[in-house]
C-alpha cells in the first residue's frame, strides 16, 4: 500500500502533523494513495485521479469533513488538478481565471 505523503508542517506544534492525520483518516477509509496540504484553517486533498469519485460518497465525505474538523481544519477542499499527486502546486491560478469564467 503507498505511502500518504504530507507536507512538513514545520509549524506545527510537537506531535503528530495535522495534515499526517488527516492523511491517517484518508489510509482508514481505504485510500492508498494521497496527500494533504494544510495552510492555516484550510486543508487540501491530493488523490490518485481513479479514486476521486469515493470522495463524493456521502459517508465517506462525511468521515473525512467530521475527521478533519475534529482536528482543527474549517475548510476543506479536493484537489482536481490533471497532474494528481506530486504535480507541482502552481499556488494558484497564473493569469486570472479563463476566459469563459471572466465576469
Amino acid at each position: 500500500m503507498a505511502c500518504c505523503a504530507s507536507d512538513d508542517g514545520s509549524n506545527e506544534p510537537g506531535g503528530m502533523k495535522p495534515s499526517a492525520e488527516c492523511e491517517a483518516i484518508l489510509r482508514d477509509l481505504g485510500f492508498a494513495g494521497c496527500r494533504v496540504l494544510a495552510d492555516g484553517p484550510a486543508a487540501r486533498i491530493e488523490v490518485a485521479a481513479d479514486q476521486l469519485s469515493r470522495l463524493s460518497d456521502p459517508e465517506v465525505a462525511d468521515a473525512v469533513h467530521e475527521g478533519f474538523r475534529r482536528l482543527g481544519f474549517l475548510y476543506v477542499s479536493i484537489d482536481l488538478g490533471e497532474g494528481g499527486i506530486g504535480a507541482p502546486d502552481d499556488g494558484g491560478l497564473v493569469g486570472g481565471a479563463p476566459e469563459d469564467l471572466a465576469d
